[in-house]
């Protein structure tokens, strides 16, 4: 059982240590676009403004639960019940296959299930972005040919349309009409809304402020880029979909029949979960499924 808990333990380890390194990319990216557009923002490598380990553990747990509460619009029912449902599971699991201490199985099912309502949160707003980006473009740039200047611009789209975007407009028109630095303003929404597109539209609306470049022509060509993406991003979701699907079955067949043996041979399973010897067939079940899912989804990711 202590081998199966340091297995465990392990695992977790490496499971936040890989979440951290990608949500340390992220950051970087809205980082890497304040100093490119703002000679005055301050060099994050300065002692000064480094955050102590504390500091820095406290805002990755806050900012893993950010769909599920904040100070400011507080708890978030849909997300509350997403971790009550992964909580649940994770006890039942916990019940009937590892026997584990249940606080552990309560606190990895929690942040379990504010890892699934980030993805939920993230895919509804990807969604909706790609959505409404194509025509957020026709309308700015429609309205910047009249002789709108671009706050005015934002402004127009902001109230002819509805969504993730449009609420994104009117907080970036609020923050340039009350004086805020436009270079942190974008920088702010950029965190909001990671995607490339809206970084090089974000990229060129700074360069229209700070040096009065037409943009006409730049957001014309971002428009027709995005219309291309968006066209073989589909097709290459549609080739790849049997592929895709094929890899889910093959990862989730072993951990099935696994959870078949429960009832169907109860013998066969208490020996691998519980016996001393038994457990180096779960050890290498695991280890083995874990190295080739990190193998599939490698070379998903060079699709």
């Amino acid at each position: 059982m202590m081998k199966l808990v340091f297995l465990l333990c392990i695992t977790c380890a490496i499971m936040l240590i890989i979440y951290v390194i990608i949500s340390s990319i992220k950051m970087k990216n809205a980082v890497v676009f304040m100093e490119m557009v703002d000679a005055l923002y301050p060099d994050l490598k300065n002692q000064k403004h480094k955050l102590s380990f504390k500091k820095l553990i406290y805002q990755k747990i806050i900012w893993h639960f950010r769909n599920v509460y904040t100070q400011e619009n507080g708890i978030s029912l849909k997300g509350f019940l997403i971790i009550c449902i992964c909580s649940f599971l994770c006890l039942l699991s916990n019940h009937l296959f590892l026997q584990f201490n249940p606080f552990l199985a309560i606190i990895i099912g929690v942040f379990f299930g504010g890892h699934i309502a980030n993805m939920l949160h993230n895919k509804a707003i990807k969604k909706d972005f790609e959505k409404s980006f194509p025509e957020a473009l026709v309308i700015i740039s429609g309205a910047v040919q009249s002789g709108n200047n671009i706050t005015l611009a934002l402004q127009d789209c902001a109230n002819s349309m509805n969504g993730v975007l449009a609420n994104e407009f009117k907080t970036i028109v609020k923050s340039l009409n009350i004086g805020d630095d436009p270079s942190k303003v974008f920088a702010n929404s950029y965190k909001r809304l990671p995607f490339g597109n809206y970084y090089f539209f974000l990229t060129s609306l700074l360069v229209s402020i700070k040096s009065g470049a037409k943009i006409k022509e730049v957001l014309s060509r971002l428009s027709s880029s995005t219309t291309k993406a968006k066209s073989m991003e589909k097709k290459k979701n549609a080739i790849t979909s049997e592929v895709r699907m094929s890899s889910k079955i093959t990862a989730a067949i072993p951990f099935a029949f696994l959870f078949l043996m429960k009832f169907i041979s109860p013998d066969n399973f208490e020996y691998i979960m519980h016996d001393p010897s038994g457990r180096y067939i779960l050890y290498y079940f695991l280890i083995s499924e874990g190295i080739g899912m990190a193998i599939i989804l490698f070379l998903m990711r060079k699709i």
